[in-house]
């Protein structure tokens, strides 16, 4: 194995919303899935008429099992979830996924 250093492109990409009295993860809808692009990103990942709400918390799902298999390499992780709650419905939120086969990291870019 060896670290590309390039975008995970084609990459399945699922959005939740979790039920806004945060009692039990049984209240969990999908909210939408996008596929990354050449760059390895989704544009427009949200609807233009859907509105991030304070306090809100969601869910984003990556498939990274999918992912790997398709470049022909074996992975630890079957997914990976990045759970986050909106303080500033305003505010522009960047959530990049750095992936490899056994490790991944995340943070809230700008």
């Amino acid at each position: 194995y060896k670290v590309a250093g390039e975008p995970c492109i084609r990459f399945f990409v699922l959005i939740f919303i979790y039920n806004k009295n945060h009692n039990t993860i049984s209240f969990l809808f999908i909210l939408l899935y996008r596929i990354t692009n050449d760059d390895g990103r989704v544009k427009d990942l949200l609807l233009d008429s859907f509105v991030l709400e304070e306090g809100v918390t969601y869910e984003m799902h990556f498939q990274t099992s999918d992912y790997f298999k398709t470049i022909g390499v074996k992975s630890f992780f079957p997914y990976v979830k990045i759970v986050f709650t909106i303080e500033d419905p305003s505010s522009h939120y960047h959530i990049p996924l750095l992936l490899s086969p056994y490790g991944y990291t995340t943070y809230r870019g700008s």
